[in-house]
Formats: structure tokens, sequence, C-alpha cells
């Protein structure tokens, strides 16, 4: 599990390729916006799916999550979840989630808290994804779960907020 980290930051959108790093957070922001920007960065895209093939340890949130997908709201996205995003309704709400499996992060049977704010969905999410989370406030990807395992990354729409487990 992933216990401390020092950040160093890069930019999928500017940047073609990540620094040398030893885990991966993808944050939230909006891709959405820069979808079209973030799919012609072709060295980024495969530069990231290499790293995840290679089992770097990794959180997605939200807008990290549509971007690990196959498409972006229309546009490429990396390629490594079998997900594809589109535009919806605004979602925000406090969450707290139940984990069910373990993650690069949290064992199983803990409860955290975080929360949601996102304008897109997972259309018609795969029925066998893998999630570490079920749901007790909030939507998540499919209005029970979310935080879809997938090798050693944890990808949610859930933000979550580190002092509710430290």
């Amino acid at each position: 599990r992933i216990n401390r980290c020092e950040p160093i930051f890069f930019s999928p959108l500017n940047d073609q390729e990540p620094p040398e790093l030893d885990g991966l957070y993808l944050g939230g922001g909006y891709p959405e916006v820069f979808a079209e920007r973030l799919a012609s960065n072709e060295r980024m895209l495969k530069a990231i799916k290499k790293l995840l093939d290679d089992g770097i340890p990794t959180i997605a949130e939200c807008g990290g999550l549509i971007y690990l997908g196959e498409r972006l709201c229309g546009s490429k996205g990396v390629g490594f979840l079998p997900i594809e995003s589109k535009m919806g309704r605004r979602y925000v709400r406090l969450t707290e989630a139940e984990t069910i499996r373990e993650s690069v992060i949290l064992g199983r049977g803990e409860r955290v808290r975080g929360h949601e704010f996102h304008y897109t969905v997972i259309e018609n999410p795969p029925a066998d994804l893998r999630f570490a989370y079920r749901m007790l406030r909030g939507d998540g990807i499919d209005g029970e779960h979310d935080g879809i395992l997938q090798e050693r990354v944890l990808a949610s729409y859930m933000h979550l907020h580190f002092e509710s487990k430290p």
C-alpha cells in the first residue's frame, strides 16, 4: 500500500510524457473541457498507458477516472479502463463508502468519505467491472458502486477526503 509520497507535477496537456514516477495520482479537474487536446497528445496517452500496464500504483479520481477510459466524452482517452464517458447532469454530493475489496491504498471493510462533483457519466459500464467501494451515500459509477479496480489502479468518481481515513 501507498503510505507516503512526495508529489512531482506534470501536465498531460503540455508535457510529452510524465517524469520518472513511483506512483501516479490523477486528480479531478474537467478533462472533458480539454478532451480534444488531451486526445491529441498521443505520446502522453501511450506513456501513461505503459505505466499502468507495467503496474504503477495509481489513484485516479473523477477527471482521472474518465481520462483513463477508452473514450473521454467522444475523444480518445488513455485506453486503460474499458469505459466511455459522456456529458450528463451535474452531480454534487458528499459521499461515504465501504470498501468491498482491497486497493492500492485501502483494505477491505473500511469506511471512507469524500465528495462527487462532475458533469459526466460512464456510459453502459461493463458488468464485469471490479469495484472497490459500495456506496453508502452518493452515486459512484453505477448508482451503487465506485472505484474501478484494474491491475494496481483505483479509479473512482469519488474524491477521497484523505483526513477521513488517515
